[in-house]
């Protein structure tokens, strides 16, 4: 298998490929200008190998696009219509005239050449142009087929791509490689120049936005600070902080003033509470008194006009002095001898109208004090409100900058980038195809049926399901391990020449050896009558009894072999010479009769001759052919009888229930040292059920070659519940290599 598959798959590809067409391969190289600087840089920019990767790529795709692709199948398919020189034509397809006629291939062409000046790619969903795309397929130039030889690689470590293009037609490959780059460049400029035009556009519109609203953010601020006549927000600030630390400072010092004052007039008023308690009159008095009384109502006046009235202040200033005139009087002693009084008189009248005007003032200071607090409150609100504006105003400057900034730098990109991509070697007809490639398709295919082979000889091998050893079967179904045997050729087996002989082969040797053990696990388990039975068909159950019993008889072991497979005879008729000649089993059972075989002449006379006297003289013949042969039979190994039977749909309970089946086996343990059944399978009949009645132990055989299924596992869990009646397992046809796992 390994040597001739491989041969085989070798052979099938060179058939297939000698006669493979020649292909003519076509290269151009196109500069992209992406590693190098030619144009003019509006600013320094750092080379990035990672972006340049990227910009290789997306270049690349470009080239595969169905866009750029459909625009060389458009020149390519107008080429073949248009030209009488075409690439390829279709006149010997009969296919492609049933389809097209001369009047759709003309449109075709129309379609076409609108479809290459615009741009555009055939839609698969208008039916027309659906024709269309049939039409390329017919002339191998739609997308599949045509970049499916195209290659488009960039050459390693340069600024330049290499483009190939492998055809039957040298001028065919020459044409694509160099229209494919034309057609290229062609989409390429006006998609720049698109997309630069649009970038212009956008950043216009966007720095017209922005200039608006940095406008508006303007006259908003300008607003505000008119109706809340705030020019210069920190200048008002600075202002009414300085005139409230004034009037706190001029407040705190009319506040020492009142104090003093205080103290004075409590000095004064003890001089004169002493005066008093010294019987001094009042009468001299009356004048000053009078005087300060009128004093004292203008001062107030004047007070209550806010310190303002300059008429009420001169009156206060002409009663004042005429107070003092009044003094000086006193003094002279014009009016008598209490001048003291008097003096102290005029100087509490003059401390307590300093302290009312002192009061007045520092009324005043509060009162200007609280307007300024007032406003300064006012003033804090529209400040944040002033600040938050500027903030808004000075964002949209940046905002309006930027843009602006942007849209020179895309209208500067517009002027200069004009694209650097550029043809550098055009394409040229090749001379000489390229080299044939049969012998490595050849090679490849061997060498692939070669592994193929090994896959499916290792599958095999060790995806393997079977028993294959009896560890393995001893893992696989848990039931005890009686003995195995190897795998032989059955069929040019001979018994005689195994024992008597020393055989070369080792399969051989083993076999014998196995069977020995085999025959000594039976001997040691003590029991006379074996059941031997499987779970399926074709286990070895036959061959294991008959190799069983002609080691035993080696022994000089009388063995009795009993087919109760009604289902397949195999040892009726491999151990019979002429079955049909032959009493069997179930046949004679049916007719109601038993041989009670006792060793005993005298009885089988007494028998026949009982049978004789009951008889007619037809009957009586046969019943003395049936006494002459009873359907226990010799076989051609000494010491080793048989009771055969034929194939019925019979079960065993309705074939030997009632004919006194268990006394015949009782009997015949006194004549044979062993007595072998067979039953029939355990997953398909029920014959083995009903046999293990009639047996000691019974006797479960499996092929290594088989597998391990459901139905076997129930007949297996059915093996294990025989409750000491199973004596084990005989794991049959194993491989000679596997008995040393």
């Amino acid at each position: 298998m390994l040597i001739t598959v491989p041969l085989l798959t070798a052979g099938i590809a060179y058939l297939l490929l000698r006669d493979a067409e020649e292909y003519y391969m076509s290269t151009t190289q196109v500069a992209t200008g992406i590693t190098i600087r030619e144009k003019v840089q509006l600013n320094e920019e750092r080379f990035s190998p990672w972006e340049a990767d990227l910009k290789f790529n997306n270049l690349i795709q470009t080239f595969k696009s169905p866009v750029v692709v459909g625009l060389l199948s458009y020149r390519l398919i107008l080429h073949d219509l248009e030209n009488p020189d075409a690439f390829r034509t279709q006149t010997e397809s009969e296919d492609f005239h049933k389809y097209f006629s001369r009047k759709d291939l003309e449109d075709a062409a129309v379609v076409f050449r609108q479809k290459l000046e615009n741009m555009e790619v055939l839609n698969a969903f208008d039916d027309n142009e659906r024709k269309l795309i049939d039409l390329l397929k017919f002339y191998g130039y739609d997308y599949n087929s045509l970049t499916e030889n195209v290659g488009i690689d960039r050459v390693k470590n340069t600024d330049y791509i290499d483009i190939t293009y492998l055809s039957e037609n040298p001028q065919l490959s020459a044409f694509v490689v160099n229209t494919f780059v034309d057609e290229f460049r062609r989409y390429h400029d006006i998609m720049q120049g698109q997309r630069s035009g649009q970038s212009v556009e956008f950043f216009k519109t966007l720095v017209a936005e922005k200039k608006k609203s940095l406008d508006e953010k303007r006259e908003l601020l300008r607003s505000y600070q008119a109706d809340s006549r705030l020019l210069n927000v920190n200048l008002e600030g600075d202002s009414k902080v300085g005139q409230i630390a004034n009037l706190e400072r001029e407040k705190q010092e009319q506040q020492n003033i009142l104090m003093g004052l205080e103290l004075t007039l409590k000095d004064i008023n003890k001089q004169l509470n002493q005066f008093k308690n010294d019987g001094a009159g009042s009468a001299r008095n009356t004048r000053i008194v009078e005087i300060q009384n009128k004093i004292e109502q203008l001062n107030s006046r004047y007070i209550g006009s806010g310190s303002r009235n300059q008429q009420l202040r001169d009156s206060l200033d002409m009663l004042s002095n005429q107070l003092k005139e009044e003094y000086s009087k006193a003094e002279f002693g014009l009016y008598g001898s209490q001048d003291r009084i008097i003096a102290l008189e005029e100087s509490k009248n003059e401390t307590m109208l300093q302290m009312d005007v002192t009061r007045g003032r520092i009324r005043s200071i509060e009162g200007q004090l609280g307007m300024l607090n007032s406003i300064k409150s006012d003033f804090a609100d529209k400040k944040s409100t002033i600040i938050e504006l500027e903030r808004e105003v000075e964002l949209a400057a940046n905002e309006y900058l930027t843009a602006q900034e942007k849209l020179n730098a895309a209208q500067n990109v517009a002027l200069v980038d004009t694209g650097n991509i550029h043809q550098v070697i055009y394409g040229q007809p090749a001379i000489d195809p390229e080299p044939s490639k049969t012998w490595i398709f050849i090679t490849m295919a061997g060498l692939v049926s070669l592994f193929l082979c090994l896959v499916v000889v290792l599958l095999i091998e060790y995806v393997d399901l079977s028993i294959r050893t009896p560890q393995n079967f001893e893992n696989q179904t848990r039931l005890p391990v009686a003995g195995a045997l190897n795998q032989i050729n059955a069929s040019k087996l001979d018994l005689y020449d195994l024992f008597h002989n020393t055989h070369k082969e080792e399969s051989l040797e083993t076999f014998k050896h196995l069977l020995r053990k085999l025959r000594y696990e039976l001997e040691e388990s003590g029991k006379q009558i074996f059941m031997f039975t499987s779970t399926k068909q074709g286990e070895g159950k036959s061959f294991v009894i008959m190799t069983l019993a002609y080691s035993l008889s080696l022994l000089h072991k009388r063995v009795l072999i009993i087919d109760t497979n009604f289902k397949h005879n195999t040892l009726t008729q491999s151990l019979l010479a002429k079955p049909q000649n032959t009493k069997l089993l179930n046949g004679y059972m049916a007719n109601g009769k038993l041989l009670l075989t006792e060793g005993s002449a005298k009885k089988e006379k007494e028998k026949e001759a009982s049978t004789a006297a009951t008889a007619t003289a037809e009957s009586a013949t046969e019943t003395e052919e049936s006494d002459h042969y009873s359907f226990i039979s010799p076989t051609h190994h000494t010491n080793i009888d048989i009771i055969g039977s034929h194939v019925t749909i019979a079960s065993p309970a309705e074939i030997l229930s009632g004919k006194g089946f268990s006394s015949l086996m009782n009997e015949l343990k006194h004549h044979y040292d062993y007595i072998f059944l067979e039953g029939a399978s355990l997953n398909d009949y029920s014959d083995t059920k009903e046999l293990i009645r009639y047996a000691e132990k019974v006797v479960a055989v499996f092929s290594a070659q088989s597998v391990i299924k459901q139905l076997d596992k129930e007949s297996i869990r059915y093996l294990k519940e025989l409750n000491g009646s199973l004596m084990g397992a005989v794991v049959n046809k194993v491989e000679h290599k596997n008995l040393k796992l």
